[in-house]
């Protein structure tokens, strides 16, 4: 170890600096083998989420609206990159204590119902749970923001897992408070890090033909020393 001492960072900071390392997962059906394969419009994007996960972790959470209670672990902020105008990101806190982790422990497989519109799936119960909590407030605060602008969904490792079924809500449902807000948006992408297991089979991602919203980008991106990874291979 050449006698230095080194400390070991918790598995949420420095989300940026891994991204060479990771699986990159485009589709439910596809698995990139190197980075190169995201068009390169895609990596301001890719990087602005990876900065607001790492956020997402620490202080209040900071809301266009009125602050609800269950938006406590969502950090919404408006943004801009070199290859969007403007970017409103909602980037969702993993597992940060005994509350969330409890959340976690809730792994029985139970139906989408209101979640994923008519779609069958089986998914986690917790976050299926955490989620049915977030649509209404969520859609209050995103109906604070100016309307054409990008909308992002973001997080990491559990938070992962919750803003993918946000976007699957949105890509399966037109009739929530959130879906009716999120339609004022000029484009809707989801990009998660060290997502976990979700559900049974692949989340409805692609949406509807006819959606305003057939250019929206869902990335996964998975380092191989992710400790889900490590306990499915």
């Amino acid at each position: 170890m050449n006698g230095r001492q080194t400390t070991q960072q918790p598995p949420h900071t420095q989300l940026a600096s891994i991204l060479p390392a990771c699986s990159i997962r485009a589709t439910p059906a596809h698995i990139a083998a190197t980075e190169n394969e995201i068009s390169p419009a895609a990596w301001p994007l890719i990087h602005l989420a990876a900065a607001c996960s790492d956020k997402a972790y620490n202080g209040v959470t900071v809301s266009l609206a009125t602050p609800s209670a269950a938006l406590e672990r969502i950090k919404i902020g408006q943004h801009r990159t070199s290859s969007q105008s403007r970017v409103t990101v909602v980037a969702v806190a993993g597992t940060r204590g005994l509350k969330d982790l409890l959340v976690n422990l809730k792994n029985s497989a139970s139906e989408p119902v209101g979640v994923l519109g008519g779609q069958r799936n089986l998914c986690h119960t917790g976050f299926l749970e955490a989620v049915k909590i977030l649509i209404s407030p969520l859609a209050l605060s995103l109906s604070a923001v100016e309307r054409g602008s990008t909308l992002l969904f973001t997080g990491h490792s559990a938070g992962a897992a919750i803003a993918s079924l946000l976007f699957a809500h949105l890509k399966s449902t037109k009739t929530s408070p959130l879906a009716e807000t999120a339609a004022g948006f000029d484009a809707i992408h989801c990009i998660v890090f060290g997502a976990p297991p979700i559900s049974t089979t692949p989340l409805p991602v692609h949406g509807d033909e006819r959606s305003n919203h057939q250019g929206s980008l869902f990335l996964s991106l998975i380092n191989d020393s992710c400790l889900q990874i490590c306990l499915l291979s």
